[in-house]
């Protein structure tokens, strides 16, 4: 046989420089998608983030409005704050409401609770300390008095102590519609490092540089709110002017939302998630430095690079092993075969010596046969050492008799991964992620293990799996509330319906008694209170029982079908005209309206909605009603119009307020409950209603079902 050229073929080389373009066009592109890839998982992290706590300051103010609201509606504190104000000579009232404002203040852990008149002077307080009115609190206060309605103050610091505080002012009213007067002014001050600054500045996961803030503008200059991670005592102190657009507190005030890179308050590059907080000034920042987020792209583009490098490195191995096949063809096929078991060892030494991850040869019994360098790094040994020793050598002893069933799995299975304790030199241990397989070499087998410490990985795993069960915890506390409040609410039921109903039917059974037994020894007057009095009785329990249907249309669980609105309201129109011999009334109903709803609850609505227009067309000489359907600003909305008495527009907001009546019971009859209940049915089916109309000529309401 002729020997080969020496000199490597100009066809091979061509091969080799192709296929090394083509890798390295491959390799870029893994490296960009991956790259890709990771930025979008730390932006949309940080999104979540801000998001979530945004979602939680939502919660925490509506919380304290909450607390507000249960001042307001609390009538007896109101009549005996009102009779105290009149006569502060009276001790027992004033020691009544300083325990109520006592008690108050520790159940929702306010720092402080004042009472002030009308005049702005305090008359009562319950605080750590003496309480003087600063001017922030006094302008909270000025709007309370002015607009009648509860009012929250911004963060400030507070120019008589210096100390950070959040204020809400809770007007105490006395009297109905116009009349409305304020009688005095609550005010609940609250210290945001007790609640409001840890909750911002925790983080899911344990990281060097991450933090959350929260900034507003204040003319030129945007203002830091919160303290902040790596400058303290800067809540309300620290500014930055407006003019630096690098910033990512800049880009926030200028109404960017998502995910943006700039600097921060050190003047750091970072990555940061915005979001602004509803219903306030504030703008949340959740951030992290650029070079803690994108951390892992580095690794990232050092494993591409090595496996690049490796990938090119074995392609020339495997075009020169072309090559030199093509120049030892005579050699004999012993020859052969040790040439390719070396090359396979060079390449396997490549593949291993420079990898991350630590990597292991054993044999069949699994003594160690080769370890890179990451090996001799992780676990303390020298190599000469690690030679020497058995793959059991780095368990723990306790668990050393588990790797024989991984080995048994590796061997049936074609390979494993499995997680497994590993220990090193000194005792240390740690967890490890394990990658095994096996080959067959010359009849003998071998097993190689790439093993990668993932304890940090599990310490963060451990970390969010302990963030997620605090939100599950608190989505149990919040639902043993609920779940308390609809007991407290069927007990009320219960006392309405059982115990409120018993003295109602005694007063009018004896006053009928009265009437029929004593009428001929009783005056024309007397007669005349008597029958007040049962009418009264009558009215009461007509209420009772409008109270009760309320009820029960809050808590009854609903059960979605498809809904012929059309056939539906023919069915209950036709019955109300009957039941009120209203011949002379003209309807008019849409075909074609069907719903996904509570078949229930929308009759309930519909008869509610058609006993109002046929009350309110009773002294019209050509009654009108029409319900159908239209679109507006693109969506479907349904309607029910009348040419009824109408109303002021004024008042449109008591419309759907239980009690809350346009019009006297001389004029028209009802409790005010019917409005009240039409709005619980559609907010309960995700929808919004409203009312248009003109005095003297007739209303209309629209109303759309799941915000079609």
């Amino acid at each position: 046989m002729k020997e080969a050229s020496k000199k490597i073929p100009t066809s091979l080389m061509i091969i080799f420089i192709i296929l090394t373009i083509l890798i390295i066009i491959a390799s870029h592109y893994i490296y960009s998608e991956g790259k890709k890839r990771i930025k979008r998982e730390k932006q949309g992290d940080l999104l979540a983030i801000a998001e979530l706590k945004v979602e939680q300051i939502v919660d925490w103010k509506n919380e304290r409005l909450r607390d507000a609201m249960v001042i307001q509606k609390d009538r007896f504190l109101t009549k005996a704050i009102y009779e105290y104000l009149k006569n502060p000579e009276k001790k027992e009232l004033k020691d009544e409401i300083s325990f109520w404002m006592r008690g108050f203040k520790e159940t929702y852990r306010y720092k402080s609770v004042i009472l002030l008149n009308k005049m702005g002077e305090i008359v009562l307080y319950i605080s750590d300390e003496e309480e003087k009115l600063g001017p922030d609190a006094k302008r909270v206060f000025d709007e309370a008095l002015n607009t009648k309605r509860i009012q929250f103050s911004d963060l400030y610091r507070s120019k008589i102590s210096n100390v950070i505080r959040f204020t809400i002012a809770v007007p105490l009213l006395l009297g109905d519609g116009e009349k409305t007067r304020v009688i005095a002014v609550f005010i609940l001050r609250i210290y945001p490092y007790d609640f409001l600054y840890p909750f911002i500045q925790t983080w899911p996961v344990r990281s060097e540089t991450a933090e959350t803030i929260i900034i507003r503008r204040e003319g030129d200059e945007i203002l830091f709110l919160s303290e902040l991670r790596h400058k303290k005592d800067s809540a309300l102190i620290l500014r930055q002017p407006l003019s630096d657009a690098d910033y990512v507190t800049t880009m926030a005030i200028n109404g960017i939302e998502g995910v943006v890179e700039g600097l921060d308050y050190r003047r750091v590059p970072v990555v940061a998630g915005i979001k602004k907080v509803p219903d306030t000034t504030w703008y949340l920042i959740a951030k992290m430095d650029i070079d803690e987020a994108f951390k892992p792209i580095e690794g990232f583009l050092l494993n591409m690079t090595v496996i690049t490098i490796l990938v090119i490195i074995s392609t020339g191995s495997a075009i020169g092993m072309v090559w030199r096949h093509q120049r030892s063809r005579y050699y004999k096929e012993l020859y052969k075969e040790e040439l390719k078991h070396r090359a396979l060892l060079r390449h396997f030494e490549y593949l291993t010596r420079y990898a991350n991850d630590v990597i292991i040869l054993t044999d069949e019994d699994l003594n160690i046969v080769e370890a890179n360098d990451r090996a001799v790094e992780f676990y303390g040994y020298s190599e000469d050492e690690m030679k020497w020793m058995n793959l059991k050598d780095l368990y723990p002893e306790e668990e050393r008799a588990s790797l024989n069933s991984f080995v048994e799995r590796i061997d049936t299975e074609n390979g494993l991964i499995y997680e497994a304790m590993q220990v090193n030199r000194s005792g240390e241990r740690f967890i490890a992620e394990i990658s095994a397989r096996y080959f067959d070499i010359e009849k003998k087998r071998f097993y190689q293990f790439i093993i990668r410490d993932i304890t940090e990985k599990k310490k963060n795993e451990e970390e969010l799996k302990r963030y997620k069960e605090h939100l599950e915890r608190l989505v149990e506390e919040r639902t043993a509330g609920l779940e308390l409040a609809n007991k407290e609410l069927e007990a009320f039921s219960y006392s309405v319906s059982h115990d409120l109903r018993a003295p109602l039917r005694s007063i009018d059974g004896f006053s009928q008694v009265l009437l029929e037994d004593y009428g001929k020894v009783l005056d024309r007057v007397a007669q005349d209170y008597l029958r007040r009095i049962r009418n009264a009785t009558l009215r009461m329990e007509g209420l009772i029982d409008d109270l009760l249907n309320l009820s029960r249309i809050t808590r009854s669980e609903l059960t979605y079908e498809e809904v012929d609105l059309s056939s539906l309201a023919k069915e209950v129109i036709e019955e109300q005209i009957e039941r009120e011999q209203r011949d002379n009334v003209n309807v008019r109903i849409h075909d074609g309206m069907k719903v996904k709803g509570d078949a229930k609850l929308l009759r309930i609505m519909l008869e509610n909605f058609f006993s109002n227009a046929l009350k309110f067309t009773s002294r019209n000489d050509r009654p009108e009603i029409e319900f159908g359907m239209t679109e507006i600003d693109g969506k479907l909305t349904y309607f029910v119009r009348d040419n009824g008495v109408g109303f002021d527009m004024s008042y449109v907001d008591k419309l759907f307020k239980p009690f809350q009546r346009l019009h006297s019971l001389k004029e028209f009859p009802g409790t005010g409950i019917g409005l009240a209940i039409i709005y619980r049915i559609i907010k309960r089916h995700g929808g919004v209603v409203w009312a248009e109309g003109e005095v003297g000529k007739g209303a209309r309401f629209y109303f759309r079902i799941n915000n079609i």
